[in-house]
């Protein structure tokens, strides 16, 4: 048998302002700075500071946005490269 749950007089089930996130259809997601698509500035604004105050981190995502490019170029390399061409011409006969 389960136990009876009370919810206080009080209880809101959502905020009455809720806060808005990146709408789905909003484009890609820079993986270095995800937490921005969050739209948050005390979000933001935290980990500004964290990352200011904290050499090694601010190194490490340095690197990381490095790899990641050049990850992307590699992986541009790599793939199939496709050209093509178009000609027209027009003859006249005497």
């Amino acid at each position: 048998m389960l136990p009876k749950t009370v919810a206080p007089p009080a209880f809101v089930a959502a905020p009455s302002a809720p806060r808005r996130c990146r709408p789905l259809n909003a484009g890609p997601v820079r993986l270095a700075s995800w937490w921005r698509s969050f739209n948050d500035p005390e979000l933001d604004s935290l980990i500004d500071r964290a990352i200011q105050a904290n050499p090694d981190l601010e190194i490490a995502l340095t690197r990381l946005q490095e790899v990641r490019t050049g990850e992307a170029v590699l992986l541009g390399n790599v793939l199939p490269m496709v050209a093509a061409s178009a000609a027209a011409g027009r003859a006249y006969r005497q």
